[in-house]
């Protein structure tokens, strides 16, 4: 049960795709360091990579080979057509001028049938106040626009993938559970609550699911 209210989200509904990430090759753009900790611990028997633009993350990946530093803006995917069964995009459109160039590169890498995960914050976010851990969408100063479902949808039905799910992310089970537990845990511990705990809560991100 634990696992399953503290699962990031967009593992929760690719699962629900493509029903286990056994010996499947994911590719996760942008990667940052907690989403490489969580998914090789979880997911022992995924093949999974990351790129990023921070080199430093390569300290988060159990085999060293699999991270690449890489500015997908002007960059190449430095990978073969057709190497990966799932590409994920969470939390990186929103900060790049060039979206569409890396939506077609994810189009090349993917094998066909594969699929990509996309979320970003979407204009709700900018109404909401401010929080560390980003809330409001200019919490970080490094965004440059939201994304309506619309919008993202239309991104990636340009580069030919098959949209198979556009909604709002709404995890019942993080805002039932996951919140107050987190809340109770943070205060106790003298700890800060982080923006990101809320975003089920407040609907203000977006994601999209296209198939290769």
């Amino acid at each position: 049960m634990r696992n399953k209210i503290f699962m990031p989200f967009r593992y929760k509904v690719l699962l629900k795709e493509i029903k286990s990430f056994n010996d499947k090759k994911i590719l996760d753009v942008g990667c940052g360091d907690y989403s490489p900790y969580y998914t090789q611990t979880i997911f022992p028997k995924a093949d999974y990579w990351g790129i990023d633009i921070n080199g430093k993350f390569s300290t988060f990946f159990k085999e060293k080979h699999k991270f690449l530093k890489v500015n997908v803006e002007n960059e190449p995917l430095p990978f073969k057509e057709s190497t990966f069964d799932i590409v994920v995009v969470s939390h990186v459109l929103e900060h790049l001028r060039s979206v569409h160039v890396v939506i077609k590169e994810c189009y090349r890498i993917l094998k066909p049938g594969g699929l990509i995960y996309t979320e970003a914050p979407s204009p709700i976010s900018i109404i909401l106040p401010s929080m560390d851990g980003t809330l409001n969408f200019y919490d970080d100063m490094s965004h440059i626009r939201p994304f309506t479902k619309t919008s993202l949808k239309k991104l990636l039905s340009s580069h030919n993938f098959k949209v198979i799910k556009c909604r709002t992310r709404r995890d019942w089970l993080w805002i039932i559970f996951g919140i107050p537990s987190v809340i109770f845990k943070n205060i106790t511990r003298n700890m800060p609550l982080y923006g990101g705990y809320f975003w089920d809560l407040f609907g203000c991100v977006v994601f999209v699911i296209g198939k290769k």
